[in-house]
């Protein structure tokens, strides 16, 4: 009998393990852009508007030329007073093209979770660099868009800074003290 009780223990505490982050992390597959991992949390931001980012090169959007964007995941930790979707067209390896697709999300995401929009207008994939962004606006210091626990991957840590004007890492930004990836994932149409 005791050592049904322990088996039954182990058991319990395995399962529970694996479920672990079953709120905080989404199934990465062959047809997503992404390269975070489990939600952990969200680098605290000033007050102001950032675009938080993520930049795929030619050399990974060519794998999936022909298809479309169809759906973009990315977590919120605490919601900002504002939040858009942006996607954009190849630009230089430090700044996005034209914008290709924006939407306002300010009023349907949620906190402590996963959020999805599903585009109104797919983006045509078209081999060119991709990146999508998230833009949120704080009026005090907060952490929104959330992250993994790194270490970031070079093209997953971009931001743009409002009161700078300026593209950047999250790394330079920080002075190298927050080497994270965003958690934004692109699904791709099948």
């Amino acid at each position: 009998m005791k050592n049904t009780f322990l088996l039954l223990l182990a058991l319990s505490l395995v399962f529970a393990s694996c479920n672990k982050d079953d709120d905080t992390a989404e199934e990465v597959n062959d047809s997503q852009f992404s390269y975070d991992g489990a939600a952990q949390d969200a680098p605290a931001l000033e007050e102001g508007t950032y675009d938080l980012g993520a930049r795929f090169p030619a050399s990974l959007t060519d794998n999936f030329e022909g298809k479309q964007l169809e759906e973009v995941s990315f977590y919120i930790l605490t919601v900002p007073s504002k939040c858009e979707l942006l996607v954009f067209g190849e630009g230089t390896d430090s700044e996005p093209g034209s914008l290709l697709y924006t939407a306002n999300l300010t009023t349907s995401i949620d906190g402590e979770s996963w959020n999805k929009h599903v585009l109104t207008t797919p983006v045509d994939i078209t081999g060119e660099d991709l990146w999508i962004c998230v833009r949120v606006e704080h009026v005090a210091t907060m952490g929104s868009l959330g992250c993994d626990t790194g270490p970031a991957n070079s093209n997953g840590d971009w931001m743009f800074v409002g009161s700078t004007n300026e593209w950047t890492t999250l790394r330079n930004f920080s002075d190298n003290v927050v080497n994270i990836n965003w958690n934004i994932r692109g699904k791709v149409s099948e």
